[in-house]
């Protein structure tokens, strides 16, 4: 992964729906170069997913806790993992080194739920203990993603960190062009020899009738 290769990547973290065209106008590359760094980055594992980040209060889930929880020894990892899955409200679950095993977070719309829940996990997963801690709110800036190393990155203006690769590109570009080109002359030398074609048989005829007549005066 390249200097451009970065820039994409923040872009997208700054506006996960922004378009090839947007991303090219801020890598300071051409739409299909940038299109097929994209493509690159997507099937390579670079960028697992695009996302967007909903805000739970406005789907009523004022009720945010994280929990620290103990798995009962007799229990598969594999099967407590899938039983955390099948939990709804449970929106992030984390392996932990020390006295817990996870740490889950849990949505919900209030402090009833909250408790409901907590107590299902509590005898259907055989839990053997358990901290619970309310959150209170999200301090400003965070969550943040972390960014690509950014050492030798200026994006301001757009920095091509590789000009060869750049040349590259524009070479692969003009081949394009000229392909379509070339495209362009086959199909009117195509029309050509197909008029060329049809005009033939009367020039013909024409030429025979000619002759017919000076055979004829003779």
């Amino acid at each position: 992964m390249d200097a451009i290769d970065s820039q994409i990547l923040r872009a997208l973290l700054i506006n996960g729906r922004a378009s090839v065209t947007e991303l090219s106008e801020a890598v300071g590359k051409s739409h299909s170069a940038t299109r097929q760094r994209l493509h690159k980055l997507s099937t390579d594992g670079t960028i697992d997913k695009f996302t967007i980040d909903i805000n739970p209060e406005v789907l009523g889930l004022a009720v945010d806790a994280v929990v620290d929880i103990k798995s009962p020894g007799n229990w598969p990892i594999g099967k407590f993992d899938e039983a955390l899955l099948n939990c709804p409200e449970i929106v992030d679950a984390i392996y932990l080194t020390g006295d817990f095993d996870y740490q889950i977070r849990i949505n919900c719309k209030s402090a009833e739920d909250l408790n409901t829940i907590l107590h299902s996990l509590r005898t259907e997963l055989e839990l053997e203990e358990m901290n619970v801690r309310v959150a209170l709110g999200i301090v400003p800036g965070f969550p943040r993603r972390l960014e690509p190393d950014s050492e030798e990155v200026d994006l301001y203006p757009p920095f091509v960190a590789n000009e060869e690769e750049e040349v590259e590109e524009e070479e692969v570009e003009e081949e394009e062009v000229e392909e379509e080109e070339e495209e362009v002359e086959e199909e009117e030398e195509e029309v050509e020899e197909e008029e060329v074609e049809e005009e033939e048989p009367v020039v013909v005829t024409r030429v025979q009738r000619r002759f017919d007549i000076q055979r004829a005066q003779f």
